[in-house]
């Protein structure tokens, strides 16, 4: 369908101009891979096709038509399409709520309450079954976006709609069993890191945003993240440069500018050392990503 006075929609400050918006349709051919950041927590549905993702620290998972599964921020993995495949994604930009009065954490204090324990404990997704109300909503989304509409009002209302369903249509266990990767008794915390980590200049920052002193925060952030922050921040730093470097054709100044490197000189440097090369060179595809040892 046509959509009516497009040009007002396409310079309201909602209009996601985005890279990645927070809903995407995602079409990938057979034998077509990807090298993907994930930057906010997604909720991934396959609607047709087949492909298979391999992670940098969880096991390889393969994901099929009907089924959808939750990657939490902050990791790495490459997506190779296996057959024609069709997905569309669910980015949450904000603290997951379930619904108004069901958070997040009340997950991980239903397993504390009823002693249930995930039975899999190799790291492995889990993934849930698309059912009928969410067939529905998956639809309307994809024919809106392939319609043309990119609405930031819009997507929140169908991000809300989504954590809904599933807070009506599954049961605790199954949630426990999606969500697992976050539940902990440190999920507030951890999540806040995730979505925030980006928008504060410093480490003392961050902390202070938290009410924690430096020194409280890298103790709590080293004892749930297994690193200290500043390693952390540098490596999902250099994951999220490195896909807009590869993946966009962004100016470099515009990447820099929205990954807080204030000069230039600064952001070459840190390509160099993390990338082994300039980011023309990296672009060009003459440099690889430096593994960590």
């Amino acid at each position: 369908m046509n959509i009516m006075y497009l040009n007002e929609h396409l310079k309201c400050y909602n209009y996601d101009h985005r890279e990645k918006p927070q809903i995407e349709v995602a079409k990938t051919l057979a034998g077509e891979t990807k090298e993907i950041t994930v930057t906010e927590s997604e909720i991934v549905f396959f609607i047709d096709g087949k492909m298979r993702f391999s992670f940098n620290d969880l096991p390889d998972y393969e994901g099929v038509s009907g089924e959808f599964v939750f990657l939490p921020a902050g990791g790495k993995y490459s997506v190779t399409a296996i057959s024609d495949s069709y997905a569309v994604i669910f980015r949450l930009n904000k603290a997951i709520n379930l619904c108004e009065n069901f958070m997040i954490d009340k997950l991980f204090r239903h397993l504390e309450t009823t002693n249930n324990s995930r039975s899999r404990t190799d790291g492995s997704l889990s993934a849930l079954e698309i059912i009928p109300p969410l067939w529905y909503l998956l639809r309307g989304v994809s024919d809106c976006i392939e319609d043309g509409i990119k609405c930031r009002y819009f997507f929140d209302m169908k991000i809300k709609e989504l954590l809904l369903l599933m807070r009506i249509y599954y049961t605790k266990e199954q949630l426990c069993d999606f969500f697992y990767l976050i539940l902990s008794a440190d999920t507030a915390f951890s999540e806040y890191v995730r979505l925030k980590w980006d928008q504060y200049e410093s480490i003392e920052e961050l902390a202070k945003s938290m009410h924690y002193t430096r020194r409280q925060f890298s103790t709590r952030f080293i004892k749930i993240f297994g690193m200290n922050p500043n390693k952390w921040i540098m490596e999902v730093r250099a994951g999220k440069v490195y896909n807009e470097i590869t993946s966009t054709h962004k100016q470099f100044k515009q990447i820099a500018a929205e990954n807080m490197f204030y000069s230039d000189a600064y952001f070459t440097k840190f390509c160099k050392i993390m990338f082994g090369g300039t980011p023309s060179e990296v672009r060009a595809g003459k440099m690889t990503v430096i593994q960590n040892e």
